[in-house]
Order: structure tokens, then C-alpha cells, then sequence
């Protein structure tokens, strides 16, 4: 093995170990919605993690006061955003289809929400 390659073999895993640890006190600080965890893991300095997760703690320093408040309030728009997508793929499958009742029909079709009416043309 040259040189060269354990040097690499040597800071890949090095970068593994490191995000790692941080990636799992990440995950744990969001799943049980701790604001002491994710303070913790933002006391880490820059220099002592691996240059992908640098930037990740540069975000989530930015973003901490809106994260914090998440795990205050327990909505959010994953649903909407769900809902979204799903309309946007319809509508990329269906281009270049005229009838825009069929169209309508087939978002309310899957959109499968109580709270849409769906009036089929008898």
C-alpha cells in the first residue's frame, strides 16, 4: 500500500468517525426535540469537525432560534408540501392534455382528502 493511499484510507475513515458522532447527536437532539443537545452540539468548534459538517453547523447556527421553536409548536406544513408535490407530478405527467375538469378530478382523486368534493358528469 503506498503512502499515499493510507493517507486517504486514513482521513476517510477519520471523517466517518467524525460526522458520524456528529450526525447521530444531531439526529437525537431533533427526534426528542432537546434544545439542550442541539445547544451542545453547537458549542463545537468549526475547526474540530470535517469540513461537510462545518457548513452544516454554520446552518444550524442560523437557523437555531427556528429550530427551537419547532420543538415548541407541534405543526408544521409536511402535508402541504406532500399535497404540493403531488400535484406537480400530476401536472408534469399530464402535460399536453387538454381537459383541465379531468385534470381537476385527478388531483381531488388523489389528494384523497374528505374535504374535497369530487362531482363526477353522470
Amino acid at each position: 500500500m503506498s503512502q499515499e493511499s493510507a493517507y486517504i484510507q486514513s482521513a476517510d475513515r477519520s471523517l466517518h468517525i467524525h460526522s458520524t458522532g456528529y450526525h447521530q447527536n444531531l439526529l437525537c437532539a431533533l427526534h426528542f426535540q432537546s434544545s439542550e443537545v442541539l445547544a451542545e452540539l453547537l458549542k463545537t468548534k468549526l475547526t474540530a469537525l470535517p469540513k461537510p459538517c462545518q457548513k452544516a453547523q454554520c446552518t444550524l447556527r442560523n437557523h437555531r432560534e427556528e429550530i427551537e421553536r419547532s420543538f415548541e409548536q407541534p405543526y408544521n406544513n409536511g402535508s402541504l408540501e406532500g399535497t404540493n408535490n403531488v400535484i406537480k407530478t400530476i401536472k408534469r405527467v399530464a402535460f399536453g392534455f387538454w381537459s383541465l375538469p379531468n385534470f381537476r378530478l385527478r388531483i381531488l382523486l388523489v389528494a384523497k382528502s374528505p374535504y374535497f368534493n369530487v362531482k363526477t358528469a353522470a
